[in-house]
């Protein structure tokens, strides 16, 4: 085994691009880690599902008239931040087979609790696993452009937030969007093929069809 890790630690010692993957690798598990565990960031309660107890209620018609089954669950569990911290709740949750308009829980979930009833589901973990996993698959298949790639991406999102929180009137997305076009063009084209004529060049002939159009 130790011979293993010296031979690891000279691989990376020798090879940049390794040292690197590794670096990242650590991060997105350390990433994974605190999200697994940020409970402590929310106001609202949070409560880690421990048991499910389901039964059939019955049979019930969907919006499309078909029959389909319905089912009653009692989760229980604990919260897990705020006030209530480790205090015990039961919750009831129904839903059918289709799962349209109700959803179904597993144990293990963790999901945000007001009054007797859920608001919804933490989603976080999954959301950096998948981000991540991208992340580090651009970077292992285009490197460095993958990398423009992703820098890219987040700047994008950022402008879309500040845009959000600037704008008088949030009701309408596609007006707010077109307003920030050119923040959007601008970035993109910049951080993946650098600052020269050639892409400014692109950017007029792409900003030029939005102006006829009257979107900007």
């Amino acid at each position: 085994m130790k011979e293993y890790g010296k031979k690891i630690s000279r691989y990376l010692m020798k090879n940049k691009k390794g040292r690197f993957y590794c670096v990242a690798g650590v991060l997105y598990l350390l990433a994974i880690l605190f999200v697994m565990n940020d409970a402590w960031l929310y106001q609202t309660p949070i409560v880690k599902v421990t048991k499910v107890v389901t039964i059939v209620e019955g049979k019930s018609k969907s919006t499309r008239g078909t029959e389909e089954t319905k089912y009653k669950q009692s989760l229980y569990g604990k919260i897990i931040n705020g006030e209530d911290k480790g205090k015990e709740v039961r919750i009831a949750n129904e839903y059918t087979t289709t799962e349209m308009a109700d959803q179904k829980y597993h144990k293990g979930d963790r999901v945000f609790y007001k009054g007797s009833s859920i608001i919804g589901v933490k989603r976080d973990t999954m959301l950096v696993v998948m981000l991540g996993f991208l992340a580090l698959l651009l970077l292992g298949i285009a490197g460095r452009q993958g990398g423009l790639t992703i820098i890219t991406a987040m700047m994008n999102i950022l402008i879309f937030v500040i845009g959000f929180w600037t704008a008088d009137d949030t009701s309408e997305i596609l007006s707010v969007c077109s307003r920030l076009i050119l923040f959007f063009a601008v970035v993109t084209l910049v951080g993946l093929n650098g600052i020269h004529r050639k892409t400014f060049r692109t950017i007029d002939n792409t900003m030029c069809p939005a102006y006829d159009h009257g979107d900007i």
